[in-house]
């Protein structure tokens, strides 16, 4: 295996430890044996590792470790893209140590300020938000002196943003229905506390316009994102007198709870009703009919988060902030 096709996971398996291990070899000595750091050195001269050119430049000093602040621990999205993130930073030898704000409890307010003087005494290196985390406390990070990446859209605080286009999602999920035949159609909202939620709602009323579908109040269901929401939005629109013929969940987690429900109802999917979620979860592919999804490319997101962390680390002293956007497409499966 040449220097070029080594990995760090390479390493770490020839060398029969984890990933992180071989961070702290390589970079932290400290943090390991001598014995260990020998066998991890070994492993990787075997198979001509080169390491990660931001390791090699990280200054002296640091303290290691990235606070990586999610809103909802539960929800099956964070932990695929926190995974991510921290598969990316270990690559340089950081840590990610994850903070849960507990949105959908609404404690955000709550838990940001007890872990503000773990920031403000600047124990992390940098940190990265995934939205909403912060909810209602974006002010406690605008004067911290320390780099921040926000996965999200943020309407208030400039800073280094990994976006997704949310309107987009919702618009050409709604419109994915459309070309389908489809002509009523249904929307479980995300919260609309939320930017997401909001923009997802929307590129469905957008859509829906665009190609001159009526557009009836009685199709939008407020959901929360949370399971519960997706029994209790696909239950209503089944009992409507006029029920829709296609349903729009703004998340996958709503989305597989409402083809549960439908299914207990008696009904076929797709034959009497359609479902569309959005993420594409893992868990999409196991439920049936397999739940046709909008990819948001959730790995994408937290590689794109760290790697941008990593310039700020590693240099990058510019002002403005960076935005790049992720692209995201259609999966289809046998919901549709």
């Amino acid at each position: 295996m040449t220097s070029k096709s080594a990995t760090i996971k390479a390493v770490a398996k020839r060398a029969g430890v984890s990933t992180t291990t071989v961070s702290h070899a390589l970079n932290h000595a400290d943090r390991v044996t001598p014995e260990l750091r020998e066998r991890v050195l070994q492993a990787a001269k075997e198979l001509g590792y080169q390491p990660n050119p931001y390791a090699r430049s990280l200054r002296i000093g640091r303290t290691g470790l990235i606070a990586v602040i999610i809103p909802d621990i539960c929800n099956p999205v964070f932990p695929e893209m926190t995974r991510a993130i921290q598969d990316e930073l270990a690559k340089a030898g950081l840590d990610t140590v994850i903070y849960n704000t507990d949105v959908p409890a609404g404690m955000s307010t709550v838990h940001v300020s007890h872990y503000r003087s773990y920031f403000r005494a600047k124990r992390f290196d940098g940190i990265i938000i995934a939205d909403p985390a912060t909810l209602d406390t974006e002010s406690e990070f605008e004067n911290l002196e320390l780099p921040i990446v926000r996965i999200g859209n943020s309407e208030r605080t400039p800073m280094d943003q990994v976006c997704i286009d949310e309107h987009g999602v919702g618009y050409d999920a709604a419109r994915y229905l459309i070309q389908h035949g489809h002509r009523r159609i249904g929307i479980i909202a995300g919260e609309q506390r939320f930017f997401t939620g909001r923009e997802t709602l929307r590129g469905y009323r957008d859509a829906l316009r665009d190609f001159n579908v009526d557009l009836d109040d009685d199709l939008i269901f407020a959901g929360t994102y949370l399971r519960p929401a997706g029994v209790e939005g696909i239950q209503y629109f089944l009992a409507l007198k006029n029920p829709p013929t296609a349903v729009l969940a703004a998340n996958d987690v709503m989305a597989t709870a409402a083809v549960g429900a439908t299914l207990d109802s008696g009904k076929r999917i797709p034959q009497d009703i359609s479902i569309i979620g959005i993420d594409n979860m893992p868990q999409t592919t196991d439920i049936r009919p397999a739940l046709t999804t909008v990819d948001r490319e959730l790995r994408a997101q937290g590689r794109t988060a760290a790697e941008l962390l990593l310039r700020r680390l590693t240099g990058d002293k510019t002002n403005m902030p960076e935005s790049v956007l992720i692209p995201h497409h259609i999966v289809e499966r046998n919901s549709v």
